[in-house]
């Protein structure tokens, strides 16, 4: 996923986040651009998906209120059109980068060393506590291969299997989450889940297998992530 960053960023840095990811702000001015008495949920979807070049937007629910006016959920509004200014790509960072970014910038422009020296040590940890996280899922994947749930690591960790066994995959997102990471606090580590649908859609799991492999994950963990020192890595 993609964020935009604030046009006035540099006037107001202390606001610390951007405007939203690229879906939302493409979705917001295809509202204020579209006579939205006349423009459906169908169109409207085509229209936005066409400016999200980042993610991959999908519909769920009752596609058959696609052919709805957008206005019948938004409202009515002026037929007089907006003029959007083109954004650029300078304008998009990575979602999962935002925490670096604001921290680099807010180092760009203190005047002061000593909370500079504060700023720089903080996303040195953040730095260093992704290239841990990153190097310690390699070596679990390493050890769950080991065991012979893989064959291959590099594959494992890089490619993407379409998740088709949700219940299994589930259990063993929750096993990863309370016996190795806890991923409300070190949120960095959604970035490395799809290790594990790659894991579940290459097993053909029975009830007793996943059981082992719940265990052996807890014991791969036990290895190289828990206890890591860390306060969050984000």
């Amino acid at each position: 996923m993609q964020l935009l960053l604030p046009t006035l960023w540099n006037q107001a840095i202390h606001i610390g986040t951007p405007l939203g990811d690229q879906f939302s702000v493409a979705w917001l001015e295809d509202s204020d651009s579209h006579d939205l008495t006349k423009e459906t949920l169908a169109k409207q979807f085509q229209d936005v998906v066409k400016q999200t070049t980042m993610s991959h937007p999908q519909q769920f629910g009752q596609k058959s209120l696609a052919s709805l006016e957008v206005g019948q959920f938004q409202g009515e509004k002026s037929k007089s059109k907006i003029h959007i200014p083109k954004r650029h790509s300078r304008d998009l960072i990575n979602a999962r980068d935002v925490p670096l970014v604001i921290l680099r910038r807010k180092i760009d422009r203190t005047n002061d060393a000593a909370e500079a020296a504060v700023l720089e040590k903080r996303f040195e940890t953040l730095i260093a506590g992704r290239r841990f996280l990153e190097s310690s899922i390699k070596k679990i994947v390493s050890q769950l291969c080991s065991y012979g749930y893989c064959s291959d690591v590099k594959r494992v960790m890089s490619t993407r299997q379409p998740l088709i066994n949700h219940s299994t995959y589930s259990k063993v997102a929750e096993k990863f989450q309370s016996s190795c990471l806890n991923l409300g606090v070190h949120t960095h580590g959604m970035k490395f889940m799809y290790v594990f649908a790659n894991l579940v859609e290459s097993n053909n799991f029975t009830q007793s297998t996943l059981d082992l492999f719940l265990e052996d994950l807890e014991r791969a963990c036990n290895n190289h992530i828990v206890n890591h020192g860390f306060e969050a890595i984000i």
